[in-house]
């Protein structure tokens, strides 16, 4: 499996995502170095109970271990401490049935279990994130293509 350079990715998604209670909108800046991949998103969510909206990110880094293997972690330049949190450990293998390479992770967030599979071929990248607690029932499906420029 080749490492495709991350700027070449581009969100293929809405820029927002809806749902009775709440409304996101987004951007998506991704950087890369030959062993990291840094993926940021920060956007805001509007709830339906508030006329004000709450100013949201996230910062993630894949750290390649390996051909196939990569480590993930919640990355928080700003906090000296923990600055770098792991999440999940992804190792691709070969999915024979539509020729991509696919893994699953699993991370526990207090109570609740958020379950990944991603996919990668040549020119796309598919999470899925399936989202289950007590008060959580989620499938939340992110597609990135290759741009053509």
């Amino acid at each position: 499996m080749e490492k495709q350079s991350s700027h070449h990715m581009k969100e293929n998604r809405k820029k927002c995502c809806t749902r009775k209670d709440a409304r996101f909108s987004f951007s998506l800046e991704v950087t890369h170095t030959h062993t990291h991949v840094r993926h940021r998103e920060q956007g805001n969510l509007n709830l339906a109970v508030s006329t004000s909206s709450l100013e949201v990110n996230q910062q993630y880094l894949y750290d390649f271990v390996g051909d196939l293997k990569t480590d993930v972690f919640f990355f928080t330049p700003s906090n000296k401490d923990e600055h770098l949190k792991f999440f999940h450990s992804l190792e691709f293998k070969e999915n024979d049935k539509d020729n991509t390479m696919i893994a699953h992770a699993d991370h526990l967030c207090i109570k609740d279990l958020y379950q990944v599979e991603m996919r990668l071929d040549e020119d796309t990248f598919e999470m899925r994130w399936a989202v289950k607690g007590p008060r959580k029932d989620n499938l939340i499906i992110t597609n990135f293509k290759r741009s053509n420029s």
